[in-house]
């Protein structure tokens, strides 16, 4: 029987024994960091819209008590000038035994 000197038949090549220069590999490595970037902005784009959502919320509270101090400083002004009348008319009610 003859003895194969070529070593033809032994040799296998699979993808995984391409080198750097592959172009081929170099994409697929490419698409798959491309994947990763694409994930991570979309997740990225998620957070965003979560704190705007949240940000509205925090607007929206912060306008509604300055409503609410805004009503609070105009009763104040009003019970001053009440306290201030009252004090007028005690004052005149001493005045006058």
């Amino acid at each position: 029987m003859p003895v194969d000197k070529t070593f033809e038949n032994e040799v296998t090549i699979s993808n995984e024994d391409r080198g750097n220069l592959d172009l081929t590999k170099r994409l697929e490595d490419k698409d798959l960091l491309l994947k990763g970037v694409v994930t991570e902005l979309n997740n990225l784009k998620k957070e965003f819209a979560l704190k705007v959502e949240e940000n509205q919320a925090l607007y929206l509270e912060i306008e509604n008590i300055r409503v609410l101090e805004e009503k609070h400083k105009k009763l104040n002004g009003e019970l001053r000038k009440e306290i201030d009348d009252l004090k007028k008319e005690a004052k005149e009610m001493l005045q006058y035994p």
